[in-house]
């Protein structure tokens, strides 16, 4: 999971900055061959325009389709992942099976056009820096944060490399049930002693995984 996140976030940050395709990338993505050799099937595989026009002058960022089976089986409970440590981290209390993470990624060429909305920014002023491998600089992984583990409800948002960012939404199971329907879209994960991190069906009649999560591209 860890090898297919790095992946992923190194070769959309390589769109705009080649230099990130180095030896440390090609040892991850011959990891992702050997073990998850079904990641690749998955990008590249929709149709998509041939490139990005992001209003920065003659030139154009090549937009490549990846299949949203990439983000409901790797990253989005990567970032499920992530967002228990860095809760524990922070609050040094655990996610409680009473509660669930609401996992979303921004579309990239927003990103790119206008950067990050400045309201997410001011709902998550801290800010830190995760490591991955070698890669442990504030520019290439870091994430900003506003958590209050007395009331169970928080905000992680994840970016790597300028071009990749998710956010986490950390909250009681019943608060999420109050809002999903109408106003969150993503995946919903929870935590349970016996199976750690899990996607999270909240209806009984079964919970459709990824028919909100953006169309990434």
């Amino acid at each position: 999971m860890d090898n297919v996140a790095a992946f992923f976030c190194i070769l959309s940050g390589a769109v705009f900055d080649p230099g990130l395709i180095d030896d440390y990338w090609e040892r991850i993505a011959q990891g992702v061959r050997n073990n998850t050799p079904e990641v690749l099937d998955y990008i590249g595989t929709l149709d998509a325009p041939e490139v990005w026009d992001i209003g920065s002058g003659p030139e154009h960022l090549h937009k490549v389709g990846i299949n949203k089976r990439v983000y409901v089986d790797w990253l989005n409970p990567w970032v499920a992942k992530q967002a228990c440590a860095l809760w524990y981290h922070h609050t040094r209390k655990t996610i409680t099976e009473t509660m669930c993470i609401l996992v979303r990624w921004m579309e990239m060429e927003g990103i790119l056009k206008e950067g990050i909305p400045e309201s997410l920014i001011e709902v998550a002023p801290s800010h830190g820096a995760l490591q991955m491998g070698k890669l442990n600089s504030s520019d290439q992984f870091a994430y900003r944060h506003n958590l209050n583990p007395t009331e169970g409800i928080g905000i992680i948002i994840l970016g790597a490399h300028g071009s990749s960012v998710a956010y986490a939404l950390i909250m009681g199971k019943d608060h999420m049930l109050e809002r999903y329907r109408t106003r969150y879209r993503g995946d919903l994960f929870a935590t349970s002693a016996q199976r750690g991190i899990e996607l999270w069906s909240p209806y009984e009649t079964g919970f459709i995984r990824a028919d909100s999560q953006i169309e990434p591209s």
